[in-house]
């Protein structure tokens, strides 16, 4: 069972030259509705929430079962410290891209603890992109900082 939209794949594998008939039954309903928060419309990598502080802290954003998506720009040599907490029974998914889609981070939180992440130096002013995805509903505080 989930609760994010998109398109998934189903993969049925077994042991080889196995044979055995299975069945897959697949169900979708409509969604719980949710309340967007401030900063939505940021549900793409073309849509992120710009972040111009280089100590950002965002409270209570609500997650519409669609990944939320923020812009921050790290100031030449600063480490950046991203923290992310949710409610009491939050799985969150936390992550962290440079503008050339390059990973950079991913950590997760489940049922509501703090978890942060920390990305080394960058030599040059570097825009980082932040995702965070979960189920319909969840709300989190975000909190960035450079220095």
């Amino acid at each position: 069972s989930t609760d994010a939209a998109g398109d998934w794949l189903i993969e049925v594998y077994g042991f080889s030259g196995a044979t055995t008939g299975y069945l897959i039954e697949v169900a979708v309903s409509d969604g719980v509705p949710c309340d967007p928060d401030s900063s939505e419309p940021n549900n793409t990598v073309f849509e992120p929430t710009e972040l111009s502080s280089p100590e950002v802290e965002l409270l209570e954003r609500t997650a519409c079962g669609d990944a939320d998506w923020y812009r921050f720009v790290a100031p030449a040599g600063a480490e950046v410290v991203a923290g992310i907490s949710g409610d009491g029974v939050a799985d969150l998914r936390f992550r962290a891209w440079d503008e050339d889609g390059e990973f950079l981070f991913a950590t997760g939180v489940a049922d509501g603890q703090i978890n942060d992440m920390v990305l080394d130096a960058f030599p040059n002013e570097t825009p980082i992109l932040f995702s965070v995805d979960s189920g319909i509903g969840v709300t989190y505080d975000l909190e960035v900082l450079a220095f």
